[in-house]
Parts: structure tokens; sequence; C-alpha cells
């Protein structure tokens, strides 16, 4: 059997990871482990190297969880992490930061960064809180539990990029880096995870349900042309 543990009982990150690896056709033997574990950085990361080590240490002390109870399985560990760091302009900038641990191997993947409001980066620099309560106490948002559904960044581009969105991006980042073709990676990793998705036997069904009503509607239509044609 192969299990892919996750380093968090999230139930958010846990559905990230499920949507992410619904269209990698060679992850599809993996089963899903949630496990928690402890980051080894603080609640509010403030770098990108904190950020990074906090999904790496996610990673690794799943795999090990799982790995102690089951001594036959292929057994990779996912960690996510997201955190703030500084930018070349000064602005406070947010990301998710993933990375998969193969037994031998961390792949590391990030979401899209995003700039921070001034007034929600001035409450984490000066009171030392997290973003969370900052959104909050700048008057953003008026949802303690904001970071388990969109997330800040979903109240800020209207819903159009919520947290799990950026979540699955930096899972895929994560992913690309194993190809053994490409990258180093332990022998259990697959060959070809990252290969252009398959058409499912039920699109192709679909698809081809609706070619053959438009073919029917095109007779049917014609039928009606010719009889409503006068005879000569």
């Amino acid at each position: 059997m192969s299990i892919l543990a996750i380093g968090t009982t999230n139930p958010g990150k846990v559905k990230a990871v499920q949507t992410a690896l619904a269209s990698y056709e060679n992850m599809t033997p993996f089963v899903l482990q949630a496990t928690k574990v402890e980051s080894g950085v603080s609640d509010q990361p403030m770098s990108l190297s904190e950020t990074s080590l906090g999904a790496e240490t996610r990673a690794r002390r799943a795999r090990e969880v799982v790995v102690q109870s089951d001594h036959d399985s292929t057994v990779f560990g996912i960690g996510l992490e997201s955190g703030i760091f500084d930018g070349p302009d000064g602005k406070l900038y947010d990301l998710c930061a993933c990375c998969i641990f193969d037994g031998e191997y961390a792949h590391l993947g990030y979401s899209s960064a995003w700039a921070l409001p001034d007034a929600v980066a001035a409450l984490i620099k000066d009171k030392g809180i997290d973003m969370t309560q900052a959104a909050n106490a700048s008057g953003l948002c008026r949802d303690p539990n904001i970071g388990d559904k969109g997330g800040l960044i979903g109240v800020l581009t209207g819903g159009r990029i919520t947290r799990p969105d950026y979540t699955i991006q930096s899972i895929q980042m994560a992913l690309l880096a194993m190809d053994p073709n490409l990258y180093a990676c332990s022998a259990a990793v697959p060959s070809g995870i990252n290969s252009p998705p398959q058409p499912t036997s039920i699109f192709v069904a679909v698809n081809s349900m609706k070619i053959c009503m438009a073919a029917a509607a095109a007779v049917v239509a014609l039928v009606a042309i010719s009889i409503s044609r006068p005879s000569r």
C-alpha cells in the first residue's frame, strides 16, 4: 500500500490535498492519512526560510508517525505552512509553502505571494499578532476563523482567489519537483506524476452523447425544413 501522510488534521488543508491530487493519476494509489504534528516553528512564521522549515518539518514528522506503525507501505509525507516574509519594497507578503518528503528528498513548492494591507502588516509587526487576528483588528473582517475558510486573500480578492486555491497551488509546485528524470527523487517516486491528465471514460461518454444529440438535432432541423418547403 502507498500512503501520503498529511502533517495536519485541519479539514481545509486536508481537502486542499485531496483536490490537488485529483488530477494526478499516478498519485491515486496513495491513501491520504491526516496526522497531527507540530511544525517546529512559530505560529506566525515571519520569513520564507521559517515558513519552508515549518512545511518540511510537518512532512517529515507526519511520515515518521506513519512509518512507526506501518513498516510495509510506501510512505510519503506532506506538510503545508503559511507564512509572511519581507518584500524588497518594504511590504509584508504572504504565501503558502508545501513540502513533500519521499523518504530521502524534500520537494518544496510555493504558492503565489501577495502583499498584506498596510494596516494589517503594521499590527503584525507592532503587536506580534498573527494575520487572522490582525485582519479582524483592522476591521477587514469579523471572523476569527477566517483562516480556515477563504482566508484574508479571499476577502481582498472578492472570492476570486481563496486560501484553499493558493494552498492547492503550492501542492502542485511541490509535485512538479517529483520528476525522477529532472530532480533528485527516491526510488519510490513513480514516474510520470506530472504527465497530462487523461480524459476519463465519463468525460468521453458525456461528450460523445453531446455530439450524438447535436447530430440528431441537425437531422431533425433538416427534416423540418424539407417538410415545410412546398412541393413543385
